[in-house]
């Protein structure tokens, strides 16, 4: 009996093997052909840029205060003094020169004033402005209120400035007598001043040499005498303006 259940369950699964269909060989070789599909392309994200942040306006800017101009250097007046003819005419005198203003008053005031001044001169005078720097006069004001506030005589020039004070020049040692000045004056106008060189007691030794001052308030300039033999003796220096004022007067001495 029990060999006859095995041959029953034998036939049985003979059965079920023989009922399945086999596979199609057709579809099986087209399945294994057709390449795979290739993955789809994804685009990234466009890129976005972070908002740029706000710009603080700038602080407004103070204009810078305004500032007086400071005098400005002149080139040195290097056309030599011409002989002047002699002349009936006595050159012109300077009453107040030992006259000094008192220290320590006001630079455009009457105590500054020399005596003798004329009105009008002494108002032009009073009506300058005041910068930094500027002194009293040290000689004569002129028509437009031109002054001196240094003027001083010396062996060499640098800077605009005379070197080695003196009054007393030797030959060959030295070559030339230096005057230095510093000129106030409406800055709006152009001057130009006279200087005359003359030898005391030979009135054919007197020569003559300008000076132009440029338009400014103040300026730095010079005026020279060459010296050599035959030039020795006492000698003083003049200087006016156009209408005859003496502005300064110097006296040196050549050995």
């Amino acid at each position: 009996m029990l060999r006859t259940a095995i041959v029953i369950g034998s036939c049985v699964v003979l059965g079920l093997l023989a009922c399945q269909a086999p596979a199609d060989p057709g579809k099986q070789a087209s399945a294994k052909s057709q390449p795979k599909a290739a993955p789809a392309k994804v685009e990234p994200p466009p890129k976005v840029e972070p908002p740029a942040p706000p710009v603080e306006p700038a602080p407004p800017v103070e204009p810078p205060p305004p500032v007086e101009p400071l005098p400005t250097d002149a080139p040195p007046t290097d056309a030599p003094p011409t002989d002047a003819p002699p002349t009936d005419a006595p050159p012109p005198t300077d009453p107040n020169a030992t006259w000094k203003p008192p220290p320590g008053a006001d630079i455009r005031s009457d105590a500054v004033i020399p005596p003798g001044t004329p009105t009008a001169n002494a108002e032009a005078f009073k009506g300058l402005p005041v910068a930094k720097g500027d002194g009293p006069p040290v000689g004569g004001i002129g028509t437009s209120g031109i002054h001196f506030d240094q003027m001083v005589v010396g062996r060499g020039w640098e800077k605009s400035r005379c070197v080695e004070e003196t009054s007393t020049f030797t030959i060959p040692t030295d070559d030339r007598v230096n005057i230095c000045l510093r000129v106030v004056h409406p800055k709006d106008a152009e001057e130009t001043l006279t200087v005359v060189w003359s030898k005391n007691g030979s009135p054919k030794a007197t020569r003559r040499s300008s000076v132009t001052v440029k338009a400014m308030h103040a300026y730095l300039t010079r005026s020279y005498l060459p010296i050599k033999s035959g030039l020795e003796g006492d000698w003083t220096a003049s200087i006016e303006t156009a209408d005859g004022v003496v502005l300064g007067k110097v006296s040196f001495k050549v050995e």
